[in-house]
């Protein structure tokens, strides 16, 4: 494979991470969430990198990326039952330089997004895919479970629904990285 790997269609991984891991991940980063300006669906959403992360989520996912990796950068999200939908749209690739272990010059690429359910107790905030044929997939959020796409395939994230909010369900967290793969240069 070469560590390029194209997912034409959603890929959904459950039990990738635990409750307790999920937990975990959310709670020292839940005070950081800082509000995104519009049209953003997700009202807040902090920014951290975490190599030892990355490192649990590639082991995990080894079988679906053979050849790539999970990014170390990770962008965790918070969506509330404000009755919008997000746009549909594409992700945007990742490509970057650094330097490896041996110094030698590589380029990152990424082909591929990854998006881990941090919650549940909701309702709705599923995320639709428009597919090559046409039709829509649509994928139900589940804590500890991941989906991967290609950054190419056009999604959005549904809203959630109203009596989220009125019964006091907790807003859908959603943790998004990249799945890279590396070319040497030098």
């Amino acid at each position: 494979m070469n560590g390029k790997i194209a997912f034409a269609t959603p890929i959904v991984a459950y039990h990738i991470l635990t409750p307790w891991e999920c937990t975990e991940i959310v709670a020292p980063r839940a005070r950081s969430l800082t509000p995104r300006p519009p049209p953003s669906v997700c009202e807040e959403a902090v920014f951290f990198h975490d190599p030892a992360l990355a490192a649990l989520l590639t082991l995990r996912l080894a079988s679906w990326i053979s050849g790539a990796h999970v990014h170390d950068a990770f962008r965790l999200y918070l969506q509330t039952a404000n009755g919008r939908e997000q746009p549909w749209h594409t992700d945007d690739p990742v490509a970057q330089h650094r330097s490896d272990e041996n110094g030698k010059l590589e380029v990152v690429y990424s082909h591929n997004s990854l998006l881990l359910y941090m919650n549940d107790g909701f309702s709705g905030g599923a995320t639709e895919f428009k597919l090559a044929d046409g039709t829509t997939s649509l994928v139900q959020p589940h804590q500890g479970a991941g989906v991967m796409f290609s950054q190419q395939l056009v999604h959005r994230g549904l809203p959630l629904a109203a009596d989220t909010l009125e019964k006091r369900n907790p807003p859908k967290l959603v943790l998004r990285t990249t799945i890279i793969s590396s070319k040497a240069l030098s």
